[in-house]
């Protein structure tokens, strides 16, 4: 992992996808809970990212400040689209995932995952539709599973691919909370292609990094196709590796 710089071999007709768990843009050990979404919307403008999908977002909430919409400020620095799913109130405000994307966004929905244990957060998938131009669309899919219960995340991920069937997103992005072997990603295959030539790649931690919780996965359905794949340590912010996959249609 080093420096992202896609530049020299993005194609014209390749769409840009990224993706992040930004821990609230807040490193994960950084004792003074700094707030850093610049060094983010500086790599989506440098590499020139199409499409961002995002986990662990504040709206207004107590640890992030009152007044600040994480979402939409990064969407105004980067002069992208935006939609958000809040799956939890947080500190007075809200907390959840988000798409944002250099192309309008002509529908979004959020759909509500089950759990098992009340004591849970609620956990979500957010779908947007995209149109990318000259009548081409794009259907994707952002989410974040259960930290804590891997009965949570069986429902979760058998509830995504039910989800999968019924709108026929063409891309899922995300925190599993789960390893390539696990039985929640297990079932995703049966609407997903889990491409083997990325599943090797590590996405926490941020530093060492040796597991791969992380995914950036095309519909079996889709025409969409991946044509690389990778991560990405961002010094200092959160504590996951950024993902960013080149796709075409």
């Amino acid at each position: 992992m080093g420096r992202i710089n896609y530049q020299s071999i993005k194609k014209k007709s390749e769409v840009r996808v990224l993706n992040y768990n930004v821990h609230h843009f807040a490193a994960a050990y950084d004792s003074y809970h700094k707030i850093d979404l610049n060094s983010l919307a500086a790599v989506i403008l440098r590499d020139e990212v199409d499409i961002v999908t995002l986990q662990e977002v504040d709206v207004h909430t107590m640890r992030s400040g009152q007044y600040l919409n994480q979402v939409k400020v990064l969407a105004e620095k980067t002069e992208m689209f935006y939609a958000f799913g809040k799956t939890i109130d947080y500190e007075g405000g809200d907390y959840g995932i988000a798409i944002l994307s250099k192309f309008p966004i002509v529908e979004q929905h959020f759909y509500k995952l089950p759990f098992v244990d009340n004591k849970e957060e609620q956990r979500g998938l957010l779908v947007c539709k995209i149109d990318l131009g000259e009548a081409q669309m794009i259907n994707i899919g952002t989410t974040h599973l259960s930290s804590s219960n891997e009965q949570s995340r069986l429902l979760q991920t058998k509830r995504i691919a039910e989800l999968q069937r019924e709108s026929a997103f063409d891309f899922l992005t995300g925190d599993l909370n789960a390893e390539i072997n696990s039985k929640p990603v297990e079932q995703l295959k049966t609407t997903f292609d889990l491409d083997s030539r990325f599943m090797n790649q590590m996405t926490i931690p941020a530093y060492k990094s040796d597991k791969k919780i992380d995914f950036m996965i095309r519909s079996i359905n889709s025409t969409i196709k991946i044509i690389r794949q990778d991560t990405y340590q961002m010094n200092a912010l959160s504590d996951h590796n950024l993902m960013i996959s080149d796709i075409t249609l």
